[in-house]
């Protein structure tokens, strides 16, 4: 089911017990870095053995409000993407024509991501969440595929499924 990422912040739907480089997160301090032993024993696994950096996706252990982990694959849509994907730089621009071009650049790029989402990548994984976030890194737009604890075993064939994402959002702009 595609979800709202924005919606799920504004309800504190899921907290990340790590980050995208394996830190630790202590709930309700941010500022502090943790150790293994404030994660549950479904989380420790997930962390230990499923957690993976450098793997092409940004990657994160989640709790939910209900206390279920989950891995998030996380995907993100920003300008330097489109730099890249356009070989130019908004940087070179002159300021308010580089203002435009990103406002521009990110206003399609959603679209394509949320296009994307409902017609190829949510066939693919029928069963799972996947959250759309509109501006939710201060960098872009971002795509969150949870994987719950349950279907842990399913990782590698989950983010097989997601490997030409951004090849296909970059045909669609």
């Amino acid at each position: 089911m595609i979800k709202s990422l924005n919606k799920a912040y504004e309800d504190d739907e899921f907290i990340y017990m790590c980050n995208s480089c394996g830190d630790i997160n202590v709930p309700d301090k941010p500022a502090e870095v943790g150790d293994i032993s404030l994660l549950t024993l479904k989380e420790k696994i997930l962390y230990e053995r499923y957690w993976q950096d450098g793997s092409g996706f940004w990657m994160y252990v989640l709790r939910f409000k209900n206390g279920d982990p989950a891995i998030g694959i996380s995907l993100l849509f920003d300008v330097g993407w489109c730099e890249e994907l356009f070989n130019q730089e908004v940087d070179s621009l002159h300021r308010a024509s580089a203002d435009e071009l990103k406002r521009e650049w990110m206003s399609s790029l959603y679209l394509a991501v949320e296009d994307i989402t409902e017609t190829v990548i949510q066939p693919r994984l029928p069963d799972l969440d996947i959250y759309l976030g509109k501006d939710t890194d201060p960098d872009g737009h971002e795509m969150l595929v949870v994987v719950p604890y349950n279907r842990r075993g399913e990782l590698e064939d989950i983010t097989k499924k997601l490997d030409d994402v951004y090849e296909l959002v970059g045909s669609a702009l």
